[in-house]
This record gives C-alpha cells, structure tokens and sequence, in this order.
C-alpha cells in the first residue's frame, strides 16, 4: 500500500512536471519555466511536507543558482534584508514582553470584566486575539492568547475549541490592521512605501469593521453551544468558583515589567510616527520604521544584557526567518526573470485596465488562494504583478496594495491551513487537550467569516477609491 508521504511526493513531481510542460507549450522561456516551476514546488512542498519546508525552498534555491536563472548577486537582492532585519527586532522585542508576562496581565484584566460569562468571555477573547495581533504579530499573540483560553476553559470546565477557533478568525482579521500585524503586510509596505499612519488611515478601518462583524456571526454561530456553557458556569458559579488569578499575578518582577512597557509604547510611539522623521531629516522612505524596530531590539538587548545571547538565540524564529529568506528569493525570480511582467499584462488585458475591476479581482484572488496557500509566498510573488501594472498602463495601484493586504489576511480564516496562526493554535489545542479539529467543521465557520468579511473590505475599499491615491 503507497503511504501518505509516497503520495504527496508523487504528486508534487507530476504537477511540476505538469506545470513546467504547460509553461514551455505556452511560449515561456526556459529561464522562467524554471523559476516559475521551482516556486511552485516549493509552495506545494510546503503544503504537502509543511515540516520539510525550509529544506525543500533551500533545494529550489540550489536549482536556480545551478541553472544560472538567477546569480548570488540577485540572490542577496531578493532576500529582503529590510523585511528580515524588522522582523528581528520586533521578535526580540516581543520576546521580553513575553518574559515580563505582559500578554497575560492584558488578558486577564479583560477577563475579569465579563464575569465568567461564556458569551463575554468569546467576545473578550476575540477582542483580545485582533488588539495583540495588531501590536505584535498574530503567530506570537495567538500562542499566548491559546494558552490563557485553555487555562481559563479548564478553569470554568468547558470546552475550549470554539473559543480557540474564533480568537484565530479574530486574530488573522487584526493583523491587517498594522504594519507589523503579519509578515505580508511588512512586506507590502516596505515594497510599497506605505507609512504607519497610512496604515491607520485605510487598513485599521476596514479591519475594525470586520471585527465587529465577526462578532456577531460568531455569537449566533455558537449560540447552542454558549447556552451548554452557560448552564455549566452557573452551576460552577453556585458552588462557589475559586477567584481567578489578578492581573498583578501574573507579573513576577515589576520594575522589567515597566522598562519593557515603556520600551514597547516608546517604540510603538517611534514607529507612529516614522513617516514624519523621515520627511523632517529627508531620510528614505521607511528608512526609520527599520530603524525604530532595530533601537528597540538594541534597547531589549541592553536591558536584558545578562541573558541577551540566549533571547536572540532562542527567542528568535530563526527557523521561519531563514525560511522567508530564501522564499523571497525564490518570489524573487519569477521578476527577475519576467515570469510576474507577462501574468500582469494577462490580467491587466482581461481586466480591460479597470482600476475597480483590478481591485476586485487582487482582493478575491489572493484571498481565495490565502485559504489553500501559506499567503507569505503568495504576496510575495504577487507583489511584483501589482508593481508591473503602474508600468504597464500607467494604473492608480495604490488601492491594489490594501486589497492585497486584506485578501492575504482575511482569506487565511477559509481553511485550517489557510494561515500559520491556524496551524499553530489547534496544535496547542491538540497537544494540550488531545482535540483534532476537523477540516470541514473548521471551514463552516471560516467560510461564513470569509465571505462576510471580504465583501466588507470590498465595499469599503469601493466607496473609497476616489480617495485612495498615494499621498505625495
């Protein structure tokens, strides 16, 4: 009998093989036959062999350097150190935040205020999972964010996956918020030349407003299975529930609870503001909002001097980081090799150069294959096809940039596999409580919030276009 791994592996040699036949049937040249099959293997590979994943892009990597489709000079170019470095420093940064306990203070004084009511409680924690993934990254926030959601179900002895599930909906609808909510929308922004108060400005809107349209569908999603809950907490309320754990509690030192809180407002205040130091010392565009994100890892590293080698070594996701370097490499080729100029002069044509129908068609694209796709490499690759329309017919693309952001963002709630944040909370949840999520029981809540939610961000991406220009 051929085993999982036997099948997914043939399956991924014949849809290359497939794929590289169809390309060179279609008049690609061998240079972007091969840049184009490489990244598609290595996307597949990552879906089929998600451990194996960063040995699979250094393999892609290897080809293309061996066939000469791209150089080490090309290589280094694409590999986006600026995405990386920021990276870096808001880990590090996060990292001490972790350690003084902040996530877990913010958590439990909100948790407080619903008074052990189930329905509170799912708000709170949606509330909570959209704020921290805005503020840090949604991978980071929905590990800690899980935990205090086991812990508390545990407490209240109720089951824990559906408020698991809706924090990672809430979660992956927050990280379009901010520049530093996810990894695409660092990436659009330093591609794109976007500002955090840009950010502000189109993206946290629309991501509010998705928010607090997912509430709702959520409540009355769960609504027989709140009512079980609340009968079991009014139970446990009449026997007299032990207090849970202040907000205080869970700070052990207070003095680096401060420092670091003061480290993270000073650089969320420096990061704020970035756009208006640049033009006031006439710095680069986004020169400071890398350089805001390095000054706070310096400060971590100072205050942490002690243990400063062991943070950076262990804290740090060097495993995901190395990983983006040579996806962006990879990402990288399809432009450097004119594989993304061709896909946008097919999309631009059969758009007819609508700038309305260009934004539809980038907004549910990318959402739609977010839900199937990691959106990392997605944007990544589809970056440069937004780029070649401004050359292309001279196309306002400033819209296409936020329909981007939020359909590798929102797209990512349609499957299980549709986003990391996914895959890493019901790995707590199964590790943890020994609960398998199923595919479909995940998509029949993730599709309803997809489709709510896109269309939400569509309309009001619509209504605004007149407005939606780059500022000069």
């Amino acid at each position: 009998m051929v085993s999982t791994e036997s099948r997914n592996f043939l399956v991924l040699i014949l849809s290359s093989i497939a794929l590289a036949l169809v390309l060179s049937f279609l008049g690609f040249t061998a240079l972007q036959v091969t840049a184009t099959t490489v990244f598609f293997s290595s996307v597949m590979g990552t879906i089929l062999f998600w451990k194996f994943r960063l040995a699979i892009i250094a393999a892609g990597i290897a080809i293309l350097l061996g066939t000469n489709t791209i150089n080490i000079e090309t290589m280094i170019q694409f590999m986006s150190a600026d995405v990386i470095l920021f990276l870096i420093g808001m880990m590090t940064l996060v990292a001490l935040l972790r350690r003084v306990g902040f996530f877990e203070s913010v958590m439990i004084g909100m948790v407080n205020w619903t008074n052990w009511d189930p329905k509170k409680l799912m708000i709170v924690f949606a509330l909570v999972a959209a704020l921290s993934s805005a503020l840090v990254d949604e991978v980071t926030a929905i590990l800690l964010i899980a935990a205090v959601v086991l812990d508390i179900c545990d407490h209240l002895n109720i089951e824990p996956t559906r408020y698991i599930i809706v924090s990672v909906l809430a979660a992956n609808i927050g990280s379009s918020a901010t520049i530093f909510g996810n990894p695409i929308g660092i990436l659009i922004a330093l591609r794109a030349g976007l500002t955090f108060e840009e950010f502000i400005r189109w993206a946290a809107p629309i991501s509010i407003a998705a928010l607090l349209a997912l509430i709702p569908i959520v409540i009355v999603y769960y609504r027989k299975g709140l009512a079980e809950d609340t009968k079991i907490v009014g139970m446990k309320l009449k026997r007299g529930v032990p207090a849970y754990l202040r907000p205080s509690h869970m700070i052990a030192d207070k003095r680096r609870f401060y420092i670091a809180l003061a480290i993270f407002l000073a650089t969320l205040g420096g990061i704020v503001v970035h756009g208006r130091i640049e033009e006031a010392l006439h710095l680069e565009k986004n020169s400071m909002l890398l350089g805001v994100s390095l000054l706070a890892a310096s400060a971590v590293l100072i205050v942490e001097r002690r243990d400063a080698q062991k943070l950076i070594e262990r804290e740090v996701d060097w495993w995901n980081i190395t990983f983006f370097m040579l996806l962006f490499t990879s990402a990288g080729a399809l432009r450097y090799t004119g594989v993304t100029d061709v896909l946008a002069k097919a999309i631009f044509s059969a758009s007819g150069g609508q700038e309305i129908t260009l934004m539809t068609f980038v907004l549910f694209f990318s959402a739609i294959l977010s839900g199937f796709v990691d959106n990392t490499p997605l944007i990544a690759a589809f970056i440069p096809v937004v780029q070649s329309f401004g050359t292309i017919g001279g196309v306002n693309i400033y819209p296409l940039w936020w329909a981007m952001l939020f359909g590798g963002t929102l797209g990512g709630n349609i499957t299980i596999i549709g986003s990391t944040a996914n895959i890493v909370a019901l790995g707590v949840l199964e590790k943890r409580k020994g609960t398998l999520v199923s595919f479909f029981t995940w998509l029949k809540i993730g599709f309803i919030t997809f489709v709510v939610t896109t269309f939400i961000a569509w309309a009001l991406l619509y209504i605004q276009m007149p407005l939606l220009t780059a500022p000069r």
